[in-house]
């Protein structure tokens, strides 16, 4: 996994750079925020979706109605998961 500065989409040469670096899932805020929240001492856990497909996008550019329509794909299991995790505790 890499982390990447957002609020962008990578670049097709990026997601090009971060694949030949190893990088086989790419986060833009998930890391710098638990890093910042474990460095203040926060425990942290995170859940992190997987929005865009974006090897399978070749030389395409990402864009944030493909990215949010696959977020709205998803919500309610995502939604789903965290009621089960909450309601364990």
């Amino acid at each position: 996994m890499a982390g990447m500065r957002g609020p962008v989409y990578e670049t097709p040469a990026e997601r090009n750079w971060l694949r030949s670096i190893g990088a086989d899932a790419v986060c833009m805020s998930v890391i710098p925020e638990a890093l910042a929240a474990a460095g203040a001492g926060i425990p942290v856990t995170a859940i992190t979706l997987i929005a865009n497909d974006a090897a399978s996008m070749k030389n395409r550019v990402l864009t944030h109605e493909a990215v949010a329509q696959a977020g709205e794909k998803y919500a309610s299991s995502v939604k789903k998961l965290v009621k089960a995790i909450l309601g364990s505790r």
